[in-house]
């Protein structure tokens, strides 16, 4: 039964996900359709995130490079990141910035969030989404952020080298909101 839940939802309730960049800000915008700002806490909404750096040694000396890139879990962090940025009735929108501090060639973010089909069923759906071009064209000298709207496809899975992690719930108590 809830192999047919989830595919319902991956048809009916499927979250989006794109990636914004405008004059003031890059963020991932997150539109989850089957769930209202209203009644986010009852729907059990959860994050696994992950980031990708650049694995440099610790200790000095001459090591050849370049370093593998590797995945490391960081959920705790980016819900302290998300901000809100819908209302009452309204479908669940939530905006995760992106700071110009990460935004390099080695940076990637996966994550996936889960929540509840039905405040009364205990039915979860996951949808995994993996941000690795931030549409910057970079020349010798010069690095050229791309403005505008990105979409990001839900992926299958979370990329290879990811290891298992548990959720982190979050609340709408925890996020920020944006003042309209």
């Amino acid at each position: 039964m809830q192999d047919e839940w989830n595919e319902l939802a991956k048809v009916v309730q499927k979250p989006t996900c794109e990636m914004i960049r405008d004059a003031k800000q890059t963020y991932l915008k997150l539109i989850i359709p089957g769930v209202s700002t209203q009644e986010m806490d009852t729907r059990k909404l959860q994050l696994k995130a992950y980031q990708q750096y650049r694995d440099v040694p610790k200790k000095g000396g001459y090591a050849p490079g370049p370093f593998p890139l590797r995945w490391r879990e960081c959920t705790t962090t980016w819900i302290s990141r998300l901000v809100v940025a819908s209302k009452g009735s309204e479908a669940l929108t939530i905006h995760l910035p992106i700071s110009d501090s990460l935004q390099t060639t080695d940076f990637s973010l996966a994550l996936t969030i889960a929540y509840q089909l039905e405040a009364e069923r205990d039915v979860m759906h996951e949808t995994c989404f993996v941000l690795r071009d931030l549409h910057i064209v970079s020349s010798p000298y010069r690095r050229d952020p791309t403005r505008g709207v990105f979409k990001l496809d839900s992926a299958d899975s979370l990329p290879i080298g990811i290891s298992k992690s548990q959720f982190i719930l979050f609340k709408k108590e925890d996020l920020g909101t944006i003042d309209a």
